[in-house]
């Protein structure tokens, strides 16, 4: 491998990364305001896992389902990111902080986020 071609592989693993961060940023603005459908950042066979009393939810439309509705606004933070991405493969970790009055919580509440992809 060149230098050259070292440094197109390494901008483009920085590209992804940025594209990733991105999409997740957008996703959780989408969550945080409650009026925007989630259904544009899922793919079909994605995987939302539940927590506790939560069940799994297994689809993009049934995701899309499982968020729809009249639901306050809420706060998400994203933070302990972990990015790899390998050829055309990329996973990503988050912590995710939520503070939503829909939930009828005192208090914040933490979750983990893992998201895969392929081009």
């Amino acid at each position: 491998m060149t230098m050259h071609d070292d440094l197109v592989e390494r901008v483009c693993v920085l590209e992804a990364k940025d594209e990733i961060r991105r999409l997740m940023a957008a996703y959780v603005h989408a969550r945080d305001l409650a009026n925007i459908p989630v259904v544009d950042y899922l793919t079909e066979d994605a995987v939302w896992e539940g927590v506790g009393r939560m069940a799994d939810v297994l689809g993009r439309h049934a995701i899309a389902k499982r968020f729809a509705g009249p639901v306050p606004p809420g706060l998400h933070l994203l933070t302990n990111e972990s990015i790899t991405v390998n050829g055309d493969d990329a996973v990503g970790y988050w912590t995710c902080t939520t503070r939503c009055p829909a939930t009828g919580a005192a208090g914040p509440r933490s979750t983990c986020l893992t998201v895969s992809s392929s081009r």
